[in-house]
């Protein structure tokens, strides 16, 4: 799987981080607790049994459920270096301001209305504006075949995704 895959896995996780709250009292993990990796949630939830991963789930209202474990199963088929890379984005996205997190919860919701097709477009993108220069990108960005090419709510998502990660 590719860069694309594990931003949507992030972004998907993302989304329920408000369960978060509800999983990591099921899984044990304090949400104040110094030095704890959030992201590590997710392989303490996998090393549990059957009857303890149900026993957690069955708490969530049905479609959290059925989101948490559509995003553990897409989690379980990354390799363990992808794994590794969800994880540091995600420690990434932690140590943002809370603002900036707000924001990046929004953009992902906006591209959640977006066809797959259209979101690939966006992160294909944004992924490449990344490894310009800050005067490459406003250049590009402000360039007619840009903005001839994107809505200008499209924009403003490649703007925010184009902060939001490290260049590649």
């Amino acid at each position: 799987m590719n860069r694309r895959v594990l931003i949507a896995v992030l972004g998907a996780a993302l989304m329920a981080l408000p369960a978060g709250a509800q999983m990591r009292k099921g899984i044990g993990v304090h949400p104040k607790a110094k030095g704890a990796r959030k992201g590590q949630a997710v392989d303490r939830f996998n090393r549990m049994t059957p009857e303890e991963r149900e026993q957690v789930l069955k708490n969530l209202p049905p479609d959290r459920r059925k989101m948490v474990e559509k995003n553990l199963d897409r989690y379980n088929e990354l390799t363990p270096e992808q794994r590794e890379r969800l994880r540091n984005e995600y420690d990434h996205f932690q140590n943002l301001p809370p603002e900036k997190q707000q924001a990046a919860r929004k953009v992902f919701r906006q591209m959640n209305g977006l066809s797959q097709e259209r979101r690939g477009e966006l992160r294909r993108e944004a992924a490449r504006l990344r490894r310009l220069s800050p005067e490459e990108r406003k250049t590009h960005m402000g360039s007619e075949a840009f903005k001839g090419k994107y809505s200008a709510e499209e924009r403003e998502i490649i703007d925010h995704l184009t902060g939001l990660f490290p260049p590649e």
